[in-house]
């Protein structure tokens, strides 16, 4: 039970959230405005995708790496593997909803997101082992 409370629960909540915020039909979303520059508002976007990606990415290793079977750079590689291919799915999902669109580069973003937590979640936890050690 330990398991699934600590591990799968936040890794699938995520997902869940991030189906959710693609659910959002375009009329939904929040525009910069008419004073806000098109370069802030896709920095903006560049960067929600990104961070989104980066939890997802960090949470999946996290998940996979509590089961022994994936030691060494499995856990890592499968991790970063299963979030891109969730973005890939995400933005198929997100043509079918009202106004918006599937861009293959935020797949791209999704998946520079997820490598970056992924990087982030193994130096802290190599981080924590040199501590722990010491």
């Amino acid at each position: 039970m330990r398991q699934v409370l600590f591990y799968w629960l936040p890794a699938v909540a995520w997902l869940g959230l991030i189906l959710g915020l693609s659910s959002v039909p375009a009329q939904s979303l929040p525009s910069g405005g008419v004073a806000a520059p098109l370069w802030s508002a896709a920095l903006r976007y560049s960067l929600a995708h990104i961070a989104e990606y980066a939890v997802l990415g960090a949470l999946l290793l996290r998940l996979l790496a509590s089961y022994r079977i994936f030691n060494g750079w499995m856990a890592p590689l499968l991790a970063f593997a299963l979030a891109v291919g969730f973005g890939a799915l995400d933005e198929i999902y997100q043509s079918f909803i009202a106004g918006r669109n599937s861009m293959m580069a935020d797949v791209g973003l999704d998946a520079v997101g997820a490598l970056l937590g992924i990087l982030v979640w193994l130096c802290a936890a190599r981080l924590m082992r040199r501590v722990v050690a010491n």
